[in-house]
């Protein structure tokens, strides 16, 4: 995995949170992100965890700290030191950076949050103000495109997985396996990837018109038991293991996630 998809997950989910509670669609917070922080590497980024570039102004009243930056006078880039924001952790840059621009009447004056796609918000940042660089709005544009990050625009707040699980009698040998049950799910989603997050080499895979024998078809109360992983180690009587659950639509984009603790009976 490269930096780029590193730094991307990072952030990518505290972004869809922020769409959800606040309206700022997640490509361009993570678009912001890369730009402002050069993926994640600026001092202000590593030092204060700032990723945005917001300074301490306004109603700001926690830490800050002055850093060297560039701005943008009649046209010309000039370095002065100015005073930015100091957060303890990446989740609360990127809330307060929301919260900006919720709470900044000139980014809904600007259209900010009445736009219809990332675009629209990549302009209406510019013409507010956010910064002074000319291109700013096509510099996020270029990084949404070439990283695909419109896909964190699209999960739906009804999209959904109800899923259920269990160690069940599934012994062969003395091994124990490991049940898993779709109960229900959203009309969105055509496939379903599951597996066990301390080892990758145990999955289930399901899907609505199943291209190969690999995958199970999907519908409700459908399971697959896996008895063995790894080329032979199996799961261990008695253990917990965390099940990870991601459900996908028709364009292969993640539309919903959910997890389940799953207990490998002893018998």
């Amino acid at each position: 995995m490269s930096y780029i998809d590193d730094f991307i997950n990072s952030v990518k989910d505290g972004a869809i949170a922020s769409m959800k509670a606040h309206g700022v669609l997640a490509s361009i917070t993570i678009a912001q992100a890369i730009l402002e922080s050069n993926w994640g590497n600026s001092t202000l980024a590593k030092e204060s965890k700032n990723l945005f570039g917001i300074k301490a102004i306004g109603e700001w009243r926690g830490a800050k700290k002055s850093y060297a930056t560039y701005e943008y006078y009649n046209g010309k880039k000039t370095l002065i030191n100015d005073f930015f924001r100091v957060y303890n952790s990446i989740a609360e840059s990127i809330e307060d950076h929301a919260l900006f621009l919720v709470n900044n009447s000139r980014y809904k004056q600007y259209g900010f949050f009445s736009a219809k796609d990332y675009i629209g918000q990549a302009n209406a940042l510019q013409e507010a103000g956010y910064a002074t660089a000319p291109t700013y709005a096509q510099s996020l544009i270029n990084l949404i495109k070439q990283h695909g990050l419109d896909k964190y625009d699209v999960v739906k707040a009804n999209s959904f997985i109800k899923l259920d699980g269990g160690g069940y009698a599934s012994y062969n040998g003395g091994a124990p396996g490991v049940n898993l049950i779709i109960r229900e799910y959203s009309t969105d989603i055509v496939r379903v990837f599951a597996w066990v997050d301390s080892d990758k080499g145990a999955s289930w895979a399901f899907d609505l018109v199943p291209p190969n024998s690999n995958y199970t078809v999907l519908k409700k109360n459908t399971s697959k038991v896996i008895t063995a992983r790894n080329g032979g180690y199996s799961f261990s009587k008695g253990a917990n293991y965390k099940i990870t659950v991601k459900g996908y639509n028709k364009d292969g984009q993640v539309i919903s996630e959910n997890q389940i603790i799953i207990k490998v009976p002893l018998e």
